[in-house]
């Protein structure tokens, strides 16, 4: 008796090792940034016995952070990592203690550009704190709609979006007589030197990789609305 061939099933489709990064630095972006806020949150309330706790959970995320950093990158030859080198576990650690608010924070309207919820929920709050005005759009057609209606200081613009990823709004934006003068960060959770090369090209004015640093942060909207 002749035994039946064996159903052919669809084979599995394992995550490139780009798409891995890029999915665990935004889940790494929502546990360092809500981590953050509330460590930030419990210090202003004298909440003092949650802060220990929440700093474990924030440096956590910074030393997973390292560890993505320092081997799946290696995995793939075609990723590099964008600006300096990635801190070593030491140095995460020293990062688990975030900013507190300040009161002379920026000023200026930012519009902030994600397909994740969470992800624009954390940088909004994040840019509020810092003394911003944020509005948020959840999609590149979304977010030329608003700037098209609305007058904003500054865009931070997520890269890899469907229907329209960030190259296309800032391919369009930078096309526009009206909307040109407006200068745009680029923010990814893939942190790959050609993207960054692309971007300032393209017209960007500077790049940020997630997860966010609350200082670095500071330094480039403050820096990039100066000019």
């Amino acid at each position: 008796m002749i035994e039946p061939e064996p159903p052919i099933t669809e084979a599995v489709r394992h995550p490139l090792p780009s798409e891995l990064i890029h999915d665990l630095r935004n889940q790494l972006n929502q546990i360092i940034g809500y981590s953050g806020l509330l460590i930030e949150q419990a210090l202003g309330q004298g909440q003092d016995d949650f802060v220990a706790d929440l700093q474990k959970i924030h440096a956590a995320g910074q030393q997973m952070f390292v560890l993505i950093d320092e081997n799946l990158l290696a995995v793939s030859s075609s990723e590099t990592r964008a600006g300096s080198a990635a801190p070593s576990q030491e140095d995460a650690a020293d990062e688990a203690a975030p900013e507190l608010p300040m009161g002379n924070g920026g000023t200026g309207f930012v519009l902030v550009v994600d397909d994740i919820e969470s992800n624009r929920d954390v940088l909004s709050r994040r840019l509020e704190r810092q003394g911003y005005s944020v509005a948020t759009a959840e999609n590149g057609r979304q977010a030329l709609v608003r700037l098209r209606a609305e007058t904003f200081d500054l865009v931070l613009l997520d890269i890899m979006m469907p229907m329209m990823d960030g190259y296309e709004v800032l391919q369009q934006l930078k096309a526009d007589e009206a909307l040109r003068h407006i200068p745009v960060i680029m923010i990814s959770a893939l942190s790959e030197l050609d993207s960054v090369v692309r971007c300032i090209g393209m017209g960007a004015e500077d790049y940020l990789p997630k997860p966010f640093e609350p200082t670095l942060l500071r330094a480039r909207l403050g820096a990039c609305l100066e000019k």
